[in-house]
């Protein structure tokens, strides 16, 4: 019975040093101008000290979420079709700690080309008649 109490004091004891992660969470939502969301922009962190990137996609609600982020600086990039790219930061995490952080996108320059290969129909300029046809019913 010593025994069993014994190993149950130690297991008791040992449960405040199981190891704590430390690892912080990143999201928020992406949107337009106007507030709506954006769905599938695409999302990457950075983190300044090493250099390391992670990407995701936001969801059709346009939230993003980046949970396995070790402390230190991070910069944010959004882009998405038809918009400005974006870039947030630095946003600085400390240990276990969850931040929000959302991007509103502007508008991006659409350039579009016309290339008109249809030739004019030819006019006569050098004179000056006027006709009309007639028909009597």
């Amino acid at each position: 019975m010593k025994r069993i109490l014994g190993l149950l004091a130690g297991l008791l004891l040992a449960l405040p040093a199981w190891p704590q992660t430390g690892n912080s969470v990143l999201s928020g939502v992406v949107k337009d101008p106007s507030g709506a969301p954006l769905t599938r922009a695409s999302v990457s962190v950075t983190n300044g000290e090493t250099g390391v990137r992670q990407d995701t996609n936001t969801n059709d609600s346009g939230l993003y979420r980046f949970g396995t982020l070790v402390p230190g600086s991070y910069t944010i990039e959004v882009s998405a079709e038809g918009f400005q790219k974006t870039r947030r930061g630095p946003v600085v995490l400390q240990v276990a700690q969850s931040i929000g952080v959302d991007v509103e996108l502007q508008l991006g320059q659409q350039s579009e080309t016309i290339t008109v290969t249809e030739e004019a129909p030819v006019l006569e300029t050098q004179t000056s008649n006027v006709t009309q046809t007639v028909n009597r019913a």
